[in-house]
């Protein structure tokens, strides 16, 4: 079985929430963002 996690996080420096959907938790923390990750950039 596949487990899958779905996030929003919120950023008060922009007043923005960010959403995403991962099956690896661990590695998407691990992993900076940077603007690489549509589901987490603005």
């Amino acid at each position: 079985m596949n487990t899958w996690y779905v996030y929003i996080l919120y950023s008060p420096a922009h007043n923005l929430f960010y959403k995403g959907q991962t099956n690896d938790l661990d590695e998407r923390l691990l992993r900076p963002n940077h603007g690489r990750e549509k589901s987490t950039s603005k």
